[in-house]
């Protein structure tokens, strides 16, 4: 994480998320590190379809169509909590932790998304085997990498621009 407030700080960019499937453990990961005040504006736990409706603004036709486990649901995620936020970046989380099938679809699959603007954004189709937890933090892991990988991106592309 430290990696990533680094760079949040070099873009002069903030980040929000929105976590269902990590229940607060990327807000918990990044608040760990001394200075993620400065970039890190806040997060919505929206671990209930209702929440992800009313507070969050996924749209129930969404969550109806595709479900909750879906690269569209987490897309909204993103894209909402950087409104609500107005933050220049949101990551968000969704899945099925397990142990069970959730929409017919199975334990381990989280989709991740990150939202920059409607021009720069990525979603991830994740698989994981393992339990609850040693899942949640294979997400919040990969999420870190996808952000640093992401970030240079952003930061080489100004530079050349």
């Amino acid at each position: 994480m430290d990696k990533i407030i680094e760079l949040l700080n070099t873009l002069n960019y903030t980040i929000s998320s929105c976590e269902s499937i990590t229940g607060g453990l990327f807000s918990k990961t990044i608040t760990d590190i001394p200075g993620a005040s400065k970039v890190f504006k806040g997060a919505i736990v929206s671990y209930n379809n209702e929440i992800k409706i009313k507070v969050v603004k996924v749209k129930a036709k969404i969550i109806k169509k595709y479900g909750v486990v879906s690269a569209e649901c987490a897309l909204a995620m993103a894209k909402n909590v950087r409104k609500i936020f107005q933050t220049d970046i949101a990551i968000s989380f969704t899945g099925n932790a397990g142990p069970d099938n959730l929409e017919n679809k199975p334990s381990g699959l989280v989709y991740l998304a990150i939202f920059l603007s409607k021009k720069q954004f990525w979603v991830e189709e994740l698989n994981f085997k393992g339990n609850r937890d040693q899942i949640r933090k294979a997400v919040v892991k990969t999420a870190q990498e996808l952000l640093i990988t992401n970030l240079i991106k952003v930061t080489n592309e100004l530079k050349n621009n």
